[in-house]
């Protein structure tokens, strides 16, 4: 007995997942991956005003969805119309050339109702979307709430605020590599370099570069002597 696939599908989607990301995943590889206070509610504000774009444009796809689905309405009732109007007017035509008009009204038809029901699954979808877009922007709301709890959001190009992140960020990747044993690659090292000298990071890095060379002073000064020492 063959299977009906698609019945079996739907028994199963009934217990369909959402198709967004986890409250889990906004919090621990959105906002956690943020090294401060401000930049974890910058992130909320970027966030918020992305999902604000998609349900606006979401809305506008269902309004110009169900215009379509309108007039698609509007040709399935003048179809039916000029089917009753020809089947007077055809009254004294050959049987094939009546067959043939029906015919291709009934395909006409059709195609009406396969694009109006493809239509009303896409605005289905459309409001699906919109839910789980909801969903996800009131999660960053309340997260931005929670957040403003603890420090009052500043503007973006608050100085001390640009300071403490870049500073934060910067640390959190060298000091990374460093446990890792990667070496400090030279974009990093350059980035570091060129924030103010009060910049913690930059203090650490200076102090990192001034040992490494330090060291290949006395690794120098080692190999000459073993080379002196080598000649006599």
């Amino acid at each position: 007995m063959s299977r009906d696939i698609i019945t079996e599908m739907n028994k199963v989607l009934k217990n369909d997942i959402v198709n967004r990301m986890s409250f889990f995943q906004l919090q621990y590889f959105l906002i956690n991956k943020e090294p401060t206070l401000q930049s974890k509610m910058w992130q909320c504000i970027r966030e918020i005003r992305t999902r604000k774009d998609t349900l606006e444009n979401l809305q506008r796809e269902i309004a110009e969805s169900q215009d379509q689905k309108s007039l698609l309405e509007i040709e399935i009732r003048k179809q039916k119309i000029s089917e009753k109007k020809m089947k007077v007017a055809l009254k004294n035509h050959s049987e094939d050339e009546r067959k043939l008009y029906f015919d291709e009204s009934a395909i006409k038809l059709r195609k009406f109702n396969r694009h109006i029901d493809a239509i009303k699954s896409s605005i289905t979808e459309f409001k699906t979307r919109i839910k789980e877009t909801t969903e996800e922007s009131e999660w960053f709301l309340r997260t931005l709430e929670e957040l403003q709890k603890i420090e009052p959001l500043k503007p973006f190009d608050d100085l001390e605020s640009q300071k403490q992140y870049w500073n934060e960020r910067l640390r959190h990747d060298m000091n990374l590599r460093l446990l890792l044993h990667h070496p400090i690659d030279v974009e990093l090292a350059k980035t570091i370099l060129s924030l103010n000298d009060e910049a913690p990071i930059k203090k650490e890095l200076v102090n990192i570069i001034e040992k490494v060379q330090l060291m290949q002073v006395h690794q120098n000064q080692n190999l000459k002597k073993s080379l002196r020492k080598h000649d006599k």
